[in-house]
């Protein structure tokens, strides 16, 4: 029982995942996410948060509460909203976010990981990534992409 409700494993996870997707709306709105993107951009997908700039930029958000960085319906998923959004953002231009808030700050690195991936298996070029623990249960990983490459935007590589 938790106070005078039982205990039920599905709602709790239905709730961390609302923590989570909150989250992430309030971190969008505070960098300037402000505009509703129709459904139909991302073909009938459902991002838990996906927001725009008055210039068009994207913020595509993920809660996570019970999916790994190495689930591969995750990986799947991520893959599909970025493919999906590929064409809008190709003609946007720079630099759109793609962000998880996750169970679990310690994986972090894993989950930027993730991100990485799905953003270049879909065509996407990471411009910069980054990551927080915001305590020792949630934590956000980012990365920035574009769907152009450009010369100035580009990490710096780590192969020798």
């Amino acid at each position: 029982m938790v106070g005078n409700k039982p205990y039920n494993a599905t709602s709790v996870s239905k709730d961390c995942h609302e923590s989570r997707r909150a989250t992430l709306e309030v971190v969008a709105r505070a960098a300037g996410f402000h505009r509703t993107v129709p459904s139909a951009l991302v073909a009938g997908l459902r991002p838990d948060v996906l927001l725009a700039t008055t210039r068009g930029l994207l913020f595509l958000g993920e809660a996570k509460h019970t999916e790994l960085p190495d689930c591969l319906a995750t990986l799947d998923r991520l893959l599909s909203y970025l493919l999906a959004l590929r064409p809008y953002c190709f003609r946007i231009g720079r630099e759109h976010l793609v962000v998880v808030c996750f169970r679990g700050a310690h994986l972090g690195a894993r989950w930027t990981s993730t991100l990485l991936t799905a953003s270049a298996d879909a065509g996407f070029y990471a411009i910069r990534q980054g990551g927080i623990a915001l305590n020792d249960d949630t934590g956000i990983a980012w990365i920035g992409v574009s769907a152009q490459r450009s010369a100035e935007d580009q990490m710096p590589s780590n192969r020798a």
